[in-house]
């Protein structure tokens, strides 16, 4: 067996960035860390443990053998931090949201086009076990998909001036655009705020995608119930994954259905079954499809381009939220 290259760089070793250290480095691909911030004692202890070197961001940007950057800092710095890596000729993942202005996007999109570097963005779920079964049951088993609901709740995490639409939407907005395998058409969004004023810690986002399709999705992070499901509705089934679940029972499906006779609707109820499944750690597998994309850049599930469309969805719906009227897209 070969001997894994230490060839990824991270940046910002916080909240997230300390468990995006701690996977890389039990890979064996952790080549340097970097927090310029002096309290964050995260980052000189993970340096000692895996045996790799506390560095600045522009000695990294130097080091020849960093393939790789991983940026996990502030929604606010990941432009000048990701473009400052890609003209360095580095791959890049950047947690989510990639940036909040369109134009920033289309930049990244564009630069890392031109110097051929990958441009992966942190939508986990998507190289989650489970929701990958959920993918196959979608396109095998429940027959047409018609509707998809999610529900993603709990108690915090709170930012200033960012609401929850921006902190827990991308999530399941990743998820449902790669099921549908399309953008929406338009959207509504209701929204409340209950710590900061205009700060909406409530939103339920409808997303019309036309030909029948929908998708309704709600977030919370007031609400002292953990909620993290996504539920598929088909023409011959039924399927979900809840993530609050232990691993065995994760993912259910249910081939329950309605059929119309003269006299009305007619259940066709069926038991639900849940599905087996190995316990994995999603994280791990997604830092490994942006290594492999280097080289097979179709293992890049969440790419700059979906990014631009999770953008304009929320932007679209902070805009239904303020006019209460759907906003074509």
């Amino acid at each position: 067996m070969s001997i894994p290259k230490k060839n990824i760089a991270v940046v910002g070793c916080g909240n997230w960035g300390k468990n995006i250290v701690r996977s890389l480095g039990e890979m064996g691909r952790l080549a340097a860390i970097c927090d310029d911030r002096t309290n964050n004692t995260h980052a000189l202890e993970f340096a000692e443990k895996f045996h790799c070197p506390h560095l600045s961001f522009d000695e990294i940007l130097n080091d020849s053998t960093c393939e790789g950057v991983v940026i996990a800092t502030p929604t606010a710095t990941h432009f000048n931090l990701a473009q400052a890596a890609l003209k360095a000729n580095k791959h890049v993942f950047v947690e989510k949201p990639l940036v909040r202005e369109h134009h920033q996007n289309s930049q990244l999109i564009s630069l890392a086009n031109s110097q051929q570097k990958t441009l992966m963005v942190g939508h986990i779920l998507l190289y989650h076990p489970a929701y990958q079964m959920l993918e196959t049951i979608a396109a095998t088993d429940i027959g047409s998909l018609h509707y998809i609901t999610t529900r993603r709740t709990n108690l915090g995490r709170f930012f200033p001036g960012e609401s929850a639409l921006w902190d827990l939407a991308p999530h399941d907005l990743a998820m449902i655009l790669n099921l549908f395998n399309r953008s929406p058409q338009r959207v509504f969004c209701h929204q409340v705020a209950c710590v900061e004023k205009g700060v909406g810690d409530f939103a339920s986002v409808d997303l019309d995608f036309g030909e029948g399709q929908q998708a309704n999705l709600y977030v919370s992070r007031f609400s002292p119930v953990k909620e993290q499901k996504i539920v598929l509705h088909g023409s011959k089934g039924f399927a979900y994954f809840d993530d609050t679940q232990d691993w065995p029972q994760k993912v259910t499906l249910n081939n329950s259905s309605v059929s119309l006779d003269k006299a009305g609707p007619i259940i066709h109820a069926k038991p639900s079954q849940t599905q087996s499944l190995s316990p994995a750690e999603p994280l791990k597998i997604e830092l490994q499809a942006f290594i492999d994309s280097f080289e097979h850049p179709s293992r890049n599930k969440s790419n700059g381009k979906q990014a631009q469309v999770i953008l304009t969805i929320i932007q679209a719906a902070e805009e239904s939220a303020k006019t209460q009227s759907w906003i074509s897209i």
